[in-house]
């Protein structure tokens, strides 16, 4: 049983934090009460899973038994006996009886209109964000847990899995030459979305704007077989219908190429890698290929378990 096999890490994370949860029950005593935990023993996706290791998330929770309550908190990494662990700030206890629901937030500080209760009734909202920060977004809402009345977890475990999911895009332009000695000094996506809006899982933009990544790489090999990136990653981008007048302007020291990118709706979730060949007069740019974002999960999530 999974409570079990957590019961070494979980006993050695609540010794060293010492701390007391204000909603700890009194019918149980100390030595069988489980805290609220978050976990991973999942390698995967490991640029996005460092980032929640040293950055955190944050924690809404609705629990509900003989009454009510909520909390929120953030959510910070520990390694304990060899496991990945996160554990909220002011430490909380699992009630027997109690349904939980939640809904955690990647970056912690970002800000958001939250209603989160019982059933259904679950909504959030996130306001101005602005591109140019090239911060991404992430959200996990695990499906809702119940502690047995004569319990001290959920059957699943004291541990709460959560898998991330991207709210913003993400597009990377990969290029190889057919010119000797091509470096790439630099690429801008121009006239994008700036300012967006997010409610309901739908976004909205308003202004746009441009923005620009220096790449810092060795010149591309001539007639490579492999693209590269070129673009260190991607650029994080607010999903919106791409209509013709958008632009991409990539810089080489051969010369500098302007590209309309072609009709498509960036979908949040999403990674779109466009190709380009550079050739003596002119550059072959090519349709992007759509991948589920950190597709080599094999669940388009950083998964947090």
């Amino acid at each position: 049983m999974r409570i079990k096999m957590l019961v070494s890490v979980v006993w050695a994370f609540v010794l060293a934090l010492g701390v007391q949860s204000c909603h700890q029950p009194d019918v149980l005593p100390e030595a069988v009460r489980y805290p609220i935990l978050f976990g991973s023993t999942d390698s995967r996706a490991v640029a996005t899973k460092e980032n929640l290791k040293t950055e955190g998330f944050r924690v809404h929770a609705y629990f509900k038994g003989e009454g009510a309550a909520t909390f929120d908190q953030e959510v910070n990494y520990q390694e304990v006996n060899g496991q990945d662990i996160w554990a909220l700030e002011n430490t909380e206890y699992w009630i027997p009886g109690a349904t939980y629901w939640f809904k955690a937030f990647y970056p912690k500080d970002l800000a958001v209109d939250i209603t989160i209760n019982d059933g259904a009734s679950q909504s959030y909202s996130i306001n101005d964000y602005d591109i140019t920060t090239q911060k991404d977004i992430m959200v996990a809402s695990p499906d809702a847990l119940t502690v047995p009345v004569d319990g001290v977890a959920p059957n699943t475990g004291s541990v709460v899995n959560l898998a991330f999911q991207h709210l913003l895009a993400n597009v990377t332009i990969k290029a190889k030459s057919e010119i000797d000695n091509v470096t790439v000094s630099d690429i801008s996506l121009e006239d994008i979305a700036q300012t967006g809006n997010y409610s309901n899982g739908n976004w909205t933009s308003e202004q746009t704007v441009t923005i620009n990544k220096l790449y810092s790489g060795e010149a591309l090999v001539k007639n490579a077989e492999d693209f590269v990136d070129v673009t260190d990653g991607g650029f994080l981008v607010i999903p919106e219908a791409i209509g013709g007048r958008q632009k991409m302007i990539i810089r080489t020291s051969h010369k500098n190429y302007e590209v309309v990118i072609p009709v498509i709706t960036w979908e949040p979730g999403k990674k779109y890698t466009y190709t380009l060949t550079i050739k003596q007069e002119n550059i072959e740019f090519n349709e992007p290929g759509v991948d589920i974002w950190d597709e080599e999960n094999a669940t388009g999530s950083v998964v947090i378990k």
